[in-house]
Protein backbone atom coordinates (compact mmCIF):
# COMPACT_ATOMS: atom_id res chain seq x y z
CA UNK A 1 0.00 0.00 0.00
CA UNK A 2 2.75 2.44 1.02
CA UNK A 3 4.77 1.55 -2.06
CA UNK A 4 1.78 2.29 -4.25
CA UNK A 5 1.30 5.74 -2.63
CA UNK A 6 5.03 6.47 -2.98
CA UNK A 7 4.96 5.64 -6.67
CA UNK A 8 2.01 7.93 -7.25
CA UNK A 9 3.82 10.87 -5.52
CA UNK A 10 7.00 10.33 -7.56
CA UNK A 11 5.01 10.37 -10.76
CA UNK A 12 3.24 13.59 -9.75
CA UNK A 13 6.49 15.38 -8.84
CA UNK A 14 8.49 14.17 -11.83
CA UNK A 15 5.76 14.99 -14.31
CA UNK A 16 6.50 18.43 -15.82
CA UNK A 17 9.27 18.97 -13.20
CA UNK A 18 10.95 21.75 -15.14
CA UNK A 19 7.82 23.85 -15.29
CA UNK A 20 7.17 23.30 -11.63
CA UNK A 21 10.69 24.44 -10.68
CA UNK A 22 10.35 27.51 -12.87
CA UNK A 23 7.09 28.40 -11.13
CA UNK A 24 8.74 28.25 -7.68
CA UNK A 25 11.61 30.52 -8.79
CA UNK A 26 9.17 33.02 -10.24
CA UNK A 27 7.18 33.03 -7.02
CA UNK A 28 10.28 33.79 -4.94
CA UNK A 29 11.35 36.61 -7.26
CA UNK A 30 7.87 38.10 -7.19
CA UNK A 31 7.87 37.88 -3.38
CA UNK A 32 11.12 39.87 -3.16
CA UNK A 33 9.80 42.43 -5.65
CA UNK A 34 6.61 42.88 -3.67
CA UNK A 35 8.47 43.10 -0.37
CA UNK A 36 10.79 45.81 -1.73
CA UNK A 37 7.85 47.82 -2.97
CA UNK A 38 5.61 47.41 0.10
CA UNK A 39 8.38 47.13 2.78
CA UNK A 40 11.31 49.37 1.73
CA UNK A 41 14.59 49.67 3.70
CA UNK A 42 15.01 52.49 6.22
CA UNK A 43 17.64 53.83 8.63
CA UNK A 44 16.84 54.25 12.33
CA UNK A 45 19.02 55.52 15.19
CA UNK A 46 19.19 53.76 18.56
CA UNK A 47 20.90 55.26 21.66
CA UNK A 48 22.45 52.81 24.11
CA UNK A 49 24.79 53.00 27.10
CA UNK A 50 28.31 51.65 27.05
CA UNK A 51 28.96 48.32 28.76
CA UNK A 52 32.36 47.02 29.87
CA UNK A 53 33.30 43.42 29.21
CA UNK A 54 36.20 41.40 30.67
CA UNK A 55 36.56 43.88 33.49
CA UNK A 56 38.00 41.11 35.65
CA UNK A 57 41.05 40.99 33.39
CA UNK A 58 41.82 44.57 34.31
CA UNK A 59 41.20 43.91 38.01
CA UNK A 60 43.65 41.00 37.93
CA UNK A 61 46.36 43.47 36.94
CA UNK A 62 45.52 45.68 39.92
CA UNK A 63 43.96 48.36 37.73
CA UNK A 64 40.57 50.04 37.59
CA UNK A 65 38.70 52.45 35.30
CA UNK A 66 38.37 55.68 37.25
CA UNK A 67 35.98 57.40 34.82
CA UNK A 68 33.72 54.35 34.64
CA UNK A 69 30.53 56.20 35.62
CA UNK A 70 31.18 58.90 33.04
CA UNK A 71 31.69 56.33 30.27
CA UNK A 72 28.75 54.14 31.22
CA UNK A 73 26.46 57.17 31.25
CA UNK A 74 27.55 58.21 27.76
CA UNK A 75 25.04 57.39 25.00
CA UNK A 76 26.26 55.73 21.81
CA UNK A 77 24.06 56.60 18.78
CA UNK A 78 23.91 53.58 16.43
CA UNK A 79 22.35 53.98 12.98
CA UNK A 80 20.83 50.73 11.72
CA UNK A 81 19.60 50.02 8.16
CA UNK A 82 16.95 47.39 7.43
CA UNK A 83 13.39 46.94 6.27
CA UNK A 84 10.57 48.65 8.08
CA UNK A 85 9.30 45.34 9.48
CA UNK A 86 12.80 44.39 10.63
CA UNK A 87 13.33 47.74 12.34
CA UNK A 88 9.97 47.47 14.08
CA UNK A 89 11.01 44.08 15.40
CA UNK A 90 14.40 45.45 16.50
CA UNK A 91 12.70 48.35 18.34
CA UNK A 92 10.74 45.81 20.39
CA UNK A 93 14.05 44.21 21.46
CA UNK A 94 16.26 47.30 21.60
CA UNK A 95 17.54 46.27 25.05
CA UNK A 96 19.58 43.65 23.19
CA UNK A 97 21.45 46.30 21.20
CA UNK A 98 24.89 46.69 22.81
CA UNK A 99 27.81 49.07 22.71
CA UNK A 100 30.75 47.45 24.52
CA UNK A 101 34.32 48.24 25.42
CA UNK A 102 36.51 45.20 25.86
CA UNK A 103 38.97 45.70 28.73
CA UNK A 104 40.84 42.51 27.91
CA UNK A 105 43.12 44.60 25.71
CA UNK A 106 44.66 46.10 28.87
CA UNK A 107 45.63 42.74 30.38
CA UNK A 108 49.28 43.34 29.48
CA UNK A 109 49.47 46.78 31.14
CA UNK A 110 51.21 47.51 34.41
CA UNK A 111 50.79 50.28 36.94
CA UNK A 112 53.61 52.27 35.41
CA UNK A 113 51.87 52.40 32.01
CA UNK A 114 48.75 54.32 33.02
CA UNK A 115 49.96 57.90 33.27
CA UNK A 116 47.93 59.03 30.25
CA UNK A 117 44.32 58.22 29.18
CA UNK A 118 43.74 55.57 26.49
CA UNK A 119 41.59 55.87 23.37
CA UNK A 120 39.47 52.72 23.16
CA UNK A 121 37.16 51.63 20.32
CA UNK A 122 33.46 51.11 20.98
CA UNK A 123 32.03 47.85 19.60
CA UNK A 124 28.33 48.02 18.65
CA UNK A 125 26.36 44.83 18.15
CA UNK A 126 22.81 43.92 17.09
CA UNK A 127 21.05 40.65 17.94
CA UNK A 128 21.03 38.17 15.03
CA UNK A 129 17.77 37.04 13.44
CA UNK A 130 16.88 34.18 11.10
CA UNK A 131 14.18 36.31 9.53
CA UNK A 132 15.72 39.77 9.20
CA UNK A 133 19.13 41.16 8.45
CA UNK A 134 20.54 44.43 9.77
CA UNK A 135 23.34 46.70 8.70
CA UNK A 136 25.10 49.12 11.10
CA UNK A 137 25.57 52.22 8.97
CA UNK A 138 27.50 54.24 11.55
CA UNK A 139 27.83 54.93 15.30
CA UNK A 140 29.06 57.85 17.36
CA UNK A 141 31.24 58.32 19.20
CA UNK A 142 33.36 55.55 17.68
CA UNK A 143 35.87 55.59 20.56
CA UNK A 144 36.16 56.81 24.13
CA UNK A 145 38.92 58.00 26.44
CA UNK A 146 39.55 55.67 29.38
CA UNK A 147 41.44 56.69 32.48
CA UNK A 148 43.07 53.97 34.53
CA UNK A 149 44.39 53.99 38.07
CA UNK A 150 45.94 51.56 40.53
CA UNK A 151 43.63 49.58 42.82
CA UNK A 152 44.49 50.14 46.45
CA UNK A 153 42.73 49.07 49.61
CA UNK A 154 42.37 50.42 53.11
CA UNK A 155 40.52 49.60 56.29
CA UNK A 156 37.85 51.90 57.67
CA UNK A 157 35.92 51.77 60.93
CA UNK A 158 32.13 51.66 60.60
CA UNK A 159 30.38 54.80 61.86
CA UNK A 160 26.73 54.36 62.82
CA UNK A 161 24.59 57.48 62.33
CA UNK A 162 20.96 57.70 63.33
CA UNK A 163 18.10 59.54 61.67
CA UNK A 164 14.64 60.37 63.04
CA UNK A 165 13.25 60.43 66.58
CA UNK A 166 12.95 57.40 68.85
CA UNK A 167 9.58 56.79 70.55
CA UNK A 168 8.78 59.07 73.48
CA UNK A 169 9.96 57.66 76.80
CA UNK A 170 12.67 55.49 75.23
CA UNK A 171 16.41 55.88 74.81
CA UNK A 172 18.68 54.35 72.20
CA UNK A 173 21.58 52.55 73.78
CA UNK A 174 24.95 51.64 72.36
CA UNK A 175 25.16 50.44 68.74
CA UNK A 176 27.54 47.63 67.88
CA UNK A 177 28.70 46.88 64.32
CA UNK A 178 29.89 43.40 63.35
CA UNK A 179 32.41 43.62 61.85
CA UNK A 180 33.37 47.04 63.13
CA UNK A 181 36.07 47.49 60.43
CA UNK A 182 35.63 46.95 56.68
CA UNK A 183 38.02 46.80 53.74
CA UNK A 184 37.57 49.44 51.02
CA UNK A 185 39.04 48.84 47.55
CA UNK A 186 39.21 51.25 44.65
CA UNK A 187 41.27 53.65 42.65
CA UNK A 188 43.93 55.40 44.71
CA UNK A 189 42.37 58.79 43.87
CA UNK A 190 38.97 57.63 45.18
CA UNK A 191 40.40 56.02 48.29
CA UNK A 192 42.09 59.30 49.19
CA UNK A 193 38.73 61.08 49.06
CA UNK A 194 37.11 58.80 51.63
CA UNK A 195 36.39 60.58 54.89
CA UNK A 196 34.17 57.93 56.49
CA UNK A 197 32.26 54.70 55.95
CA UNK A 198 28.78 54.87 57.47
CA UNK A 199 25.50 53.10 57.97
CA UNK A 200 22.33 55.03 58.80
CA UNK A 201 19.65 53.86 61.25
CA UNK A 202 16.11 55.16 60.97
CA UNK A 203 15.00 55.67 64.59
CA UNK A 204 11.44 56.88 63.89
CA UNK A 205 9.06 55.27 66.42
CA UNK A 206 11.60 52.63 67.51
CA UNK A 207 10.65 51.21 70.93
CA UNK A 208 12.65 47.98 71.08
CA UNK A 209 16.14 46.79 70.24
CA UNK A 210 17.04 44.96 67.04
CA UNK A 211 19.81 43.19 65.12
CA UNK A 212 19.75 43.91 61.37
CA UNK A 213 22.01 43.87 58.31
CA UNK A 214 22.94 47.21 56.73
CA UNK A 215 24.92 48.18 53.63
CA UNK A 216 27.84 50.49 54.49
CA UNK A 217 28.65 53.35 52.13
CA UNK A 218 31.72 55.55 51.67
CA UNK A 219 31.49 59.36 51.91
CA UNK A 220 33.84 62.27 51.33
CA UNK A 221 34.32 65.17 53.74
CA UNK A 222 31.33 67.02 52.20
CA UNK A 223 29.00 64.08 52.80
CA UNK A 224 28.86 63.03 49.14
CA UNK A 225 28.70 59.29 48.52
CA UNK A 226 31.64 57.71 46.70
CA UNK A 227 30.12 54.96 44.57
CA UNK A 228 33.23 53.90 42.65
CA UNK A 229 34.76 51.89 45.50
CA UNK A 230 34.12 48.33 46.67
CA UNK A 231 33.40 47.67 50.35
CA UNK A 232 33.96 44.20 51.78
CA UNK A 233 31.93 42.70 53.30
CA UNK A 234 28.96 44.16 51.47
CA UNK A 235 26.79 44.16 54.61
CA UNK A 236 27.48 44.57 58.32
CA UNK A 237 25.29 43.54 61.25
CA UNK A 238 24.17 46.36 63.53
CA UNK A 239 22.77 45.61 66.98
CA UNK A 240 20.95 48.36 68.88
CA UNK A 241 19.77 48.33 72.47
CA UNK A 242 16.65 50.36 73.31
CA UNK A 243 15.81 51.21 76.90
CA UNK A 244 12.91 52.83 78.70
CA UNK A 245 13.04 55.93 80.86
CA UNK A 246 11.80 55.59 84.43
CA UNK A 247 11.73 57.46 87.74
CA UNK A 248 12.77 56.07 91.11
CA UNK A 249 11.23 58.00 94.06
CA UNK A 250 13.55 59.33 96.77
CA UNK A 251 12.00 59.00 100.22
CA UNK A 252 12.76 61.14 103.28
CA UNK A 253 16.34 60.48 104.38
CA UNK A 254 17.11 58.50 107.51
CA UNK A 255 19.26 60.55 109.91
CA UNK A 256 21.66 58.54 112.04
CA UNK A 257 23.48 60.01 115.01
CA UNK A 258 22.72 63.17 117.03
CA UNK A 259 23.46 66.86 116.74
CA UNK A 260 25.50 68.72 119.35
CA UNK A 261 24.18 69.12 122.90
CA UNK A 262 21.45 71.70 123.15
CA UNK A 263 20.43 71.32 119.47
CA UNK A 264 17.80 69.29 117.71
CA UNK A 265 16.81 68.53 114.14
CA UNK A 266 13.85 70.69 113.20
CA UNK A 267 13.69 70.14 109.43
CA UNK A 268 15.03 67.71 106.82
CA UNK A 269 14.85 68.66 103.13
CA UNK A 270 16.15 66.78 100.08
CA UNK A 271 16.39 67.20 96.34
CA UNK A 272 15.65 65.68 93.88
CA UNK A 273 12.52 63.79 94.84
CA UNK A 274 12.97 61.42 91.84
CA UNK A 275 15.99 59.94 90.05
CA UNK A 276 15.65 59.53 86.26
CA UNK A 277 16.92 56.12 85.18
CA UNK A 278 17.20 54.07 82.02
CA UNK A 279 16.70 50.33 81.79
CA UNK A 280 14.36 47.43 81.27
CA UNK A 281 10.70 47.90 82.28
CA UNK A 282 10.83 44.96 84.65
CA UNK A 283 13.99 46.14 86.37
CA UNK A 284 12.62 49.68 86.81
CA UNK A 285 9.40 48.48 88.41
CA UNK A 286 11.25 46.12 90.79
CA UNK A 287 13.68 48.68 92.24
CA UNK A 288 11.28 50.27 94.72
CA UNK A 289 12.37 53.58 96.25
CA UNK A 290 15.60 55.15 97.46
CA UNK A 291 15.97 56.14 101.12
CA UNK A 292 19.23 58.04 101.71
CA UNK A 293 21.06 57.42 105.00
CA UNK A 294 22.84 60.43 106.47
CA UNK A 295 25.07 60.34 109.54
CA UNK A 296 25.70 63.31 111.83
CA UNK A 297 27.85 63.48 114.95
CA UNK A 298 27.61 66.42 117.34
CA UNK A 299 27.22 69.16 114.70
CA UNK A 300 25.92 72.54 115.84
CA UNK A 301 25.73 74.35 112.49
CA UNK A 302 22.35 75.83 111.63
CA UNK A 303 22.41 74.08 108.22
CA UNK A 304 24.08 70.74 107.54
CA UNK A 305 24.34 69.78 103.86
CA UNK A 306 25.17 66.21 102.87
CA UNK A 307 25.41 64.45 99.49
CA UNK A 308 24.11 60.92 98.97
CA UNK A 309 25.32 59.11 95.82
CA UNK A 310 22.52 56.91 94.43
CA UNK A 311 24.61 55.34 91.65
CA UNK A 312 25.49 52.23 93.65
CA UNK A 313 21.80 51.63 94.42
CA UNK A 314 20.86 52.08 90.76
CA UNK A 315 23.71 49.98 89.37
CA UNK A 316 23.01 46.94 91.55
CA UNK A 317 19.54 46.83 89.98
CA UNK A 318 21.05 46.74 86.46
CA UNK A 319 19.90 50.27 85.69
CA UNK A 320 21.78 53.41 84.70
CA UNK A 321 21.14 57.05 85.45
CA UNK A 322 19.75 59.03 82.54
CA UNK A 323 22.35 61.22 80.87
CA UNK A 324 22.25 64.75 82.24
CA UNK A 325 20.29 63.73 85.34
CA UNK A 326 21.46 64.09 88.94
CA UNK A 327 23.20 61.11 90.48
CA UNK A 328 23.35 62.64 93.98
CA UNK A 329 20.63 63.53 96.47
CA UNK A 330 21.34 66.75 98.34
CA UNK A 331 20.11 66.54 101.95
CA UNK A 332 19.79 69.74 104.02
CA UNK A 333 19.36 69.30 107.79
CA UNK A 334 18.23 72.32 109.83
CA UNK A 335 19.37 72.43 113.47
CA UNK A 336 17.79 74.69 116.11
CA UNK A 337 19.14 75.54 119.57
CA UNK A 338 16.93 74.05 122.27
CA UNK A 339 15.72 76.03 125.33
CA UNK A 340 14.65 74.44 128.63
CA UNK A 341 12.08 75.97 130.97
CA UNK A 342 9.96 74.92 133.94
CA UNK A 343 6.17 75.36 133.90
CA UNK A 344 3.36 74.78 136.43
CA UNK A 345 0.34 72.94 135.07
CA UNK A 346 -2.90 74.81 135.60
CA UNK A 347 -5.44 72.98 137.82
CA UNK A 348 -7.97 73.41 135.04
CA UNK A 349 -5.76 71.25 132.78
CA UNK A 350 -5.37 68.34 135.25
CA UNK A 351 -7.54 65.27 134.64
CA UNK A 352 -7.94 62.28 137.04
CA UNK A 353 -8.91 59.19 135.08
CA UNK A 354 -10.53 56.07 136.58
CA UNK A 355 -11.26 57.92 139.85
CA UNK A 356 -13.23 56.17 142.62
CA UNK A 357 -16.16 58.40 143.59
CA UNK A 358 -15.92 57.22 147.19
CA UNK A 359 -12.46 58.70 147.47
CA UNK A 360 -11.19 62.22 147.45
CA UNK A 361 -7.93 62.96 145.62
CA UNK A 362 -6.00 66.13 146.28
CA UNK A 363 -2.64 67.44 145.06
CA UNK A 364 -0.41 68.34 147.94
CA UNK A 365 1.90 70.35 145.63
CA UNK A 366 1.50 71.94 142.19
CA UNK A 367 2.63 69.83 139.20
CA UNK A 368 5.84 71.17 137.76
CA UNK A 369 7.21 70.16 134.32
CA UNK A 370 10.53 70.88 132.66
CA UNK A 371 10.11 71.34 128.91
CA UNK A 372 12.59 71.72 126.08
CA UNK A 373 12.06 73.06 122.60
CA UNK A 374 12.80 75.92 120.29
CA UNK A 375 12.33 79.43 121.58
CA UNK A 376 9.36 79.80 119.25
CA UNK A 377 7.58 76.72 120.59
CA UNK A 378 8.45 77.49 124.22
CA UNK A 379 6.92 80.94 123.80
CA UNK A 380 3.72 79.32 122.51
CA UNK A 381 3.51 77.30 125.73
CA UNK A 382 3.80 80.47 127.77
CA UNK A 383 1.15 82.29 125.78
CA UNK A 384 -1.40 79.54 125.37
CA UNK A 385 -1.02 77.61 128.65
CA UNK A 386 -1.78 74.41 126.75
CA UNK A 387 0.00 71.82 128.89
CA UNK A 388 -2.36 68.99 129.91
CA UNK A 389 -1.73 66.51 132.74
CA UNK A 390 -3.49 63.14 133.02
CA UNK A 391 -3.27 61.05 136.24
CA UNK A 392 -4.53 57.48 136.44
CA UNK A 393 -6.34 57.63 139.81
CA UNK A 394 -7.20 53.95 139.72
CA UNK A 395 -3.57 53.04 140.42
CA UNK A 396 -3.14 55.38 143.45
CA UNK A 397 -3.36 53.89 146.96
CA UNK A 398 -5.11 55.60 149.87
CA UNK A 399 -2.93 58.08 151.71
CA UNK A 400 -0.09 60.20 150.48
CA UNK A 401 1.94 58.98 147.48
CA UNK A 402 3.67 59.88 144.21
CA UNK A 403 1.75 59.30 140.97
CA UNK A 404 3.28 59.34 137.48
CA UNK A 405 1.73 62.02 135.29
CA UNK A 406 1.13 61.69 131.56
CA UNK A 407 1.86 65.13 130.08
CA UNK A 408 0.20 66.02 126.76
CA UNK A 409 2.23 68.64 124.88
CA UNK A 410 1.85 70.46 121.61
CA UNK A 411 4.08 69.46 118.69
CA UNK A 412 7.65 70.67 118.87
CA UNK A 413 7.95 70.54 122.67
CA UNK A 414 9.31 67.62 124.70
CA UNK A 415 9.69 66.70 128.35
CA UNK A 416 13.15 66.99 129.85
CA UNK A 417 12.30 64.35 132.47
CA UNK A 418 9.42 62.27 133.76
CA UNK A 419 6.79 64.06 135.87
CA UNK A 420 5.38 62.84 139.19
CA UNK A 421 2.62 64.43 141.28
CA UNK A 422 2.33 64.38 145.09
CA UNK A 423 -1.25 63.35 145.88
CA UNK A 424 -3.31 62.48 148.93
CA UNK A 425 -6.19 60.05 148.73
CA UNK A 426 -8.91 60.00 151.43
CA UNK A 427 -12.05 57.93 151.94
CA UNK A 428 -14.99 60.28 151.80
CA UNK A 429 -17.15 58.11 154.33
CA UNK A 430 -14.55 58.06 157.14
CA UNK A 431 -14.11 61.78 156.77
CA UNK A 432 -17.88 62.31 157.35
CA UNK A 433 -17.86 60.14 160.45
CA UNK A 434 -14.92 62.05 161.92
CA UNK A 435 -16.75 65.33 161.37
CA UNK A 436 -19.89 63.97 163.06
CA UNK A 437 -17.94 62.75 166.12
CA UNK A 438 -16.34 66.13 166.49
CA UNK A 439 -19.76 67.80 166.37
CA UNK A 440 -21.18 65.50 169.11
CA UNK A 441 -18.19 66.18 171.39
CA UNK A 442 -18.72 69.89 170.98
CA UNK A 443 -22.39 69.52 171.96
CA UNK A 444 -21.51 67.54 175.11
CA UNK A 445 -19.02 70.16 176.18
CA UNK A 446 -21.63 72.89 175.72
CA UNK A 447 -24.20 71.04 177.89
CA UNK A 448 -21.66 70.50 180.66
CA UNK A 449 -20.79 74.14 180.62
CA UNK A 450 -24.43 75.13 180.95
CA UNK A 451 -24.88 72.86 184.05
CA UNK A 452 -21.86 74.35 185.72
CA UNK A 453 -23.33 77.76 185.24
CA UNK A 454 -26.57 76.84 186.95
Amino acid sequence: MLRKISNILIKCISKNFGWKLFSVVCAVVLWFIVMNILNPTEIQTYSVNVTFVNEDKLTEKGLVVINKDEIQNTKIDIKVKSTRAALEELTKNKKDILATIDLKQFSMLYAGDIAEPFKVAVNPSIPTSYVYTYEIVSFTPPEMSIKLDKIVETEKEIIVDSEGEISNGYLAGETVAMPSVVTVKGASADIEKIDSVKVFLNMDDVSEGFVKDFTPKAYDSDGNEITSVIIEPETVQISLGVYKYGQIPVKEPSIEGNPGEGYEITKVEWEPKYIDVVGDDTEISSVGDIKPRIRINGETDEKIVRKFDVNAHIAKNKLSIKSGSQREVTVTITLTKIEEQEFIVSNDNIVFENADESKEINLTEPIKVKLKGTSENISKIQNENNIKAIINAGEIQEGKSLAEVNIVLPEGVNLSEKVFAKVEVKNKASESETSLSEDESTESENESSERNTE
